[in-house]
Protein backbone atom coordinates (compact mmCIF):
# COMPACT_ATOMS: atom_id res chain seq x y z
CA UNK A 1 0.00 0.00 0.00
CA UNK A 2 1.05 3.76 -0.63
CA UNK A 3 1.77 6.12 1.83
CA UNK A 4 -0.66 9.81 1.53
CA UNK A 5 0.67 12.08 -0.41
CA UNK A 6 0.93 15.34 1.52
CA UNK A 7 1.80 18.66 0.22
CA UNK A 8 5.55 19.26 0.93
CA UNK A 9 5.61 22.30 -1.84
CA UNK A 10 5.44 22.71 -5.53
CA UNK A 11 3.25 24.33 -7.96
CA UNK A 12 -0.86 23.40 -6.95
CA UNK A 13 -2.40 25.17 -9.48
CA UNK A 14 -0.63 23.62 -12.27
CA UNK A 15 -0.79 20.10 -10.20
CA UNK A 16 2.45 19.44 -9.39
CA UNK A 17 3.00 17.99 -5.39
CA UNK A 18 5.86 16.82 -4.36
CA UNK A 19 4.73 13.74 -2.63
CA UNK A 20 6.22 12.44 1.17
CA UNK A 21 8.27 9.87 0.29
CA UNK A 22 10.69 12.82 -1.83
CA UNK A 23 10.11 14.83 1.70
CA UNK A 24 13.81 16.21 2.30
CA UNK A 25 13.36 15.64 5.89
CA UNK A 26 13.05 11.75 4.59
CA UNK A 27 16.03 12.32 2.51
CA UNK A 28 18.31 15.35 4.13
CA UNK A 29 21.22 14.20 2.00
CA UNK A 30 21.61 16.27 -1.23
CA UNK A 31 19.86 12.91 -2.70
CA UNK A 32 16.93 13.84 -1.11
CA UNK A 33 16.62 17.28 -2.80
CA UNK A 34 18.00 15.41 -6.29
CA UNK A 35 14.93 12.84 -5.93
CA UNK A 36 12.53 15.72 -5.36
CA UNK A 37 13.32 17.81 -8.13
CA UNK A 38 13.12 14.54 -10.22
CA UNK A 39 9.94 13.79 -9.07
CA UNK A 40 8.66 17.42 -9.71
CA UNK A 41 9.96 17.20 -13.25
CA UNK A 42 8.28 14.05 -14.09
CA UNK A 43 5.10 15.13 -12.37
CA UNK A 44 5.60 18.70 -14.55
CA UNK A 45 6.30 16.63 -17.78
CA UNK A 46 2.91 14.54 -17.47
CA UNK A 47 0.77 17.47 -17.00
CA UNK A 48 2.32 19.78 -19.65
CA UNK A 49 1.73 17.30 -22.31
CA UNK A 50 -2.35 17.36 -21.58
CA UNK A 51 -3.62 19.15 -24.19
CA UNK A 52 -6.80 21.45 -23.07
CA UNK A 53 -10.33 19.95 -24.24
CA UNK A 54 -11.66 22.50 -26.57
CA UNK A 55 -15.28 22.83 -27.10
CA UNK A 56 -16.79 22.21 -30.44
CA UNK A 57 -19.18 25.06 -31.23
CA UNK A 58 -21.73 24.76 -33.56
CA UNK A 59 -20.82 28.12 -35.69
CA UNK A 60 -23.17 31.24 -36.45
CA UNK A 61 -26.67 29.98 -37.11
CA UNK A 62 -28.65 32.49 -39.81
CA UNK A 63 -30.29 34.62 -37.48
CA UNK A 64 -27.02 35.92 -35.96
CA UNK A 65 -25.75 36.34 -39.83
CA UNK A 66 -28.97 38.53 -40.49
CA UNK A 67 -28.87 40.40 -37.71
CA UNK A 68 -24.57 40.92 -38.14
CA UNK A 69 -25.21 42.03 -41.82
CA UNK A 70 -28.87 44.49 -40.63
CA UNK A 71 -26.34 46.10 -38.39
CA UNK A 72 -23.62 46.79 -40.70
CA UNK A 73 -26.19 47.58 -43.39
CA UNK A 74 -27.76 50.71 -40.89
CA UNK A 75 -24.23 51.88 -40.11
CA UNK A 76 -22.97 52.17 -43.15
CA UNK A 77 -26.08 53.89 -44.57
CA UNK A 78 -26.18 56.17 -41.61
CA UNK A 79 -22.33 57.32 -42.73
CA UNK A 80 -23.30 57.78 -46.58
CA UNK A 81 -26.23 60.02 -45.73
CA UNK A 82 -24.05 62.09 -43.54
CA UNK A 83 -21.50 62.15 -46.25
CA UNK A 84 -24.71 63.48 -48.70
CA UNK A 85 -25.55 66.14 -46.24
CA UNK A 86 -22.05 67.39 -45.41
CA UNK A 87 -21.49 67.73 -49.62
CA UNK A 88 -25.10 69.48 -49.80
CA UNK A 89 -23.65 72.06 -46.52
CA UNK A 90 -20.40 72.65 -48.71
CA UNK A 91 -22.11 73.39 -51.71
CA UNK A 92 -24.33 75.93 -50.07
CA UNK A 93 -21.45 77.07 -47.80
CA UNK A 94 -19.37 77.98 -51.39
CA UNK A 95 -22.21 79.90 -53.00
CA UNK A 96 -22.33 82.11 -49.79
CA UNK A 97 -19.15 83.26 -50.09
CA UNK A 98 -19.71 83.74 -54.08
CA UNK A 99 -22.42 85.69 -53.01
CA UNK A 100 -21.12 87.86 -50.85
CA UNK A 101 -18.66 88.47 -53.07
CA UNK A 102 -20.45 89.77 -55.56
CA UNK A 103 -22.09 91.73 -53.24
CA UNK A 104 -19.13 93.25 -52.06
CA UNK A 105 -17.74 93.55 -55.55
CA UNK A 106 -20.67 95.50 -56.64
CA UNK A 107 -20.58 97.85 -53.07
CA UNK A 108 -17.08 98.78 -53.67
CA UNK A 109 -18.31 99.47 -57.69
CA UNK A 110 -20.70 101.66 -56.25
CA UNK A 111 -18.61 103.73 -53.77
CA UNK A 112 -16.39 104.53 -57.17
CA UNK A 113 -19.24 105.71 -58.74
CA UNK A 114 -18.99 109.91 -58.04
CA UNK A 115 -23.05 110.29 -59.33
CA UNK A 116 -26.66 108.58 -58.00
CA UNK A 117 -27.19 108.76 -61.57
CA UNK A 118 -24.23 106.89 -62.06
CA UNK A 119 -25.13 104.02 -59.49
CA UNK A 120 -29.14 103.41 -60.43
CA UNK A 121 -28.55 103.82 -64.47
CA UNK A 122 -26.46 100.35 -63.59
CA UNK A 123 -27.34 96.99 -65.02
CA UNK A 124 -25.70 95.44 -62.24
CA UNK A 125 -26.46 91.86 -63.64
CA UNK A 126 -24.51 92.57 -66.76
CA UNK A 127 -21.79 94.22 -64.59
CA UNK A 128 -21.19 91.10 -62.78
CA UNK A 129 -20.91 89.29 -65.83
CA UNK A 130 -18.72 91.57 -67.89
CA UNK A 131 -16.53 92.17 -65.12
CA UNK A 132 -16.08 88.21 -65.27
CA UNK A 133 -17.46 87.01 -61.25
CA UNK A 134 -18.59 83.79 -61.66
CA UNK A 135 -21.99 83.39 -61.68
CA UNK A 136 -24.32 81.49 -59.64
CA UNK A 137 -27.26 79.13 -60.81
CA UNK A 138 -30.33 82.19 -61.87
CA UNK A 139 -28.14 84.74 -60.15
CA UNK A 140 -29.93 88.21 -59.97
CA UNK A 141 -28.42 91.02 -58.17
CA UNK A 142 -30.38 94.26 -56.42
CA UNK A 143 -29.88 97.08 -55.42
CA UNK A 144 -31.71 99.58 -52.94
CA UNK A 145 -31.25 102.88 -51.75
CA UNK A 146 -33.44 103.96 -48.94
CA UNK A 147 -33.20 107.58 -49.19
CA UNK A 148 -31.37 109.69 -51.89
CA UNK A 149 -31.40 112.71 -50.16
CA UNK A 150 -29.31 111.89 -47.04
CA UNK A 151 -25.64 111.79 -46.95
CA UNK A 152 -24.39 109.05 -46.36
CA UNK A 153 -26.22 106.63 -48.74
CA UNK A 154 -27.76 103.64 -47.26
CA UNK A 155 -27.44 100.71 -49.98
CA UNK A 156 -28.45 97.21 -49.90
CA UNK A 157 -27.36 94.89 -52.65
CA UNK A 158 -28.99 91.53 -52.66
CA UNK A 159 -28.31 88.45 -54.43
CA UNK A 160 -30.59 86.10 -55.48
CA UNK A 161 -29.40 82.34 -56.86
CA UNK A 162 -31.61 79.04 -57.21
CA UNK A 163 -29.84 76.26 -56.18
CA UNK A 164 -31.64 72.76 -56.40
CA UNK A 165 -35.33 74.36 -56.68
CA UNK A 166 -34.52 76.67 -53.26
CA UNK A 167 -34.55 80.24 -53.59
CA UNK A 168 -31.48 81.31 -52.12
CA UNK A 169 -30.31 85.05 -50.97
CA UNK A 170 -27.95 86.64 -48.73
CA UNK A 171 -28.01 90.48 -48.26
CA UNK A 172 -25.29 93.20 -47.58
CA UNK A 173 -26.41 96.65 -46.38
CA UNK A 174 -23.45 99.77 -46.35
CA UNK A 175 -23.25 103.43 -46.15
CA UNK A 176 -21.93 105.08 -48.64
CA UNK A 177 -20.69 108.86 -47.92
CA UNK A 178 -20.46 111.25 -51.17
Amino acid sequence: MRPPIKDFGGDRERGIVIPEIFNRESYPAKGGAVLATTAVLILSRKRHYKMPILKKSPGLILAEVLISVFILSVGISGMLMFFAHTMTSVEFAGDVVSATTHAQSVLEEIQSRDSLFEITSVNWNAWAQKEGLPTLPNEKIDIALANTLVNPLDVQVTVHWDRRTKLMNISLNAKIAK
